[in-house]
């Protein structure tokens, strides 16, 4: 068994527009265990679509509804501390612990002063590049 970090996405359908023009994304991060990617996969899903779909949301005094739209992305998870430390015995479970990698995301932005705004929690545009 392995653990994987599954990156679910949910969006915001408003109850008061017919056609909307912008849609809130978030993105919420599972931690499943499985026997591989596909079934990890599929497991989260599961939980995804159990947790966040139908759900009534307040969005900045919008009222809408969450709908579960996928997994976007599937991490396993990587115990860089193994390096340090040795494998857990045969028949051991291995669990995350401190410095575990859950997951990543790589992106671009298009200067310094723009990633000084990201980290300053500031809005910025970014590409994806996954």
């Amino acid at each position: 068994m392995a653990w994987f970090a599954a990156h679910c996405v949910s969006i915001v359908r408003f109850d008061d527009e017919e056609e909307q023009d912008s849609f809130p994304v978030e993105e919420n991060v599972l931690l499943v265990e499985a026997d591989d990617a596909e079934s990890a996969q599929a497991k989260a899903k599961a939980l995804a679509a159990e947790n966040y779909d139908g759900d009534e949301v307040d969005w900045d005094g919008r009222q809408g509804t969450y709908a579960f739209v996928g997994v976007r992305k599937l991490v396993e998870c990587e115990d860089a501390a193994t390096v340090k430390r040795p494998a857990p015995p045969p028949g051991t479970r291995w669990t995350p612990g401190d410095g575990t990698e859950l997951t990543y995301a790589y992106f671009e932005v298009d200067s310094e002063e723009e990633l000084s705004e990201l980290m300053a929690g500031e809005s910025v545009v970014v590409s994806l590049d996954e």
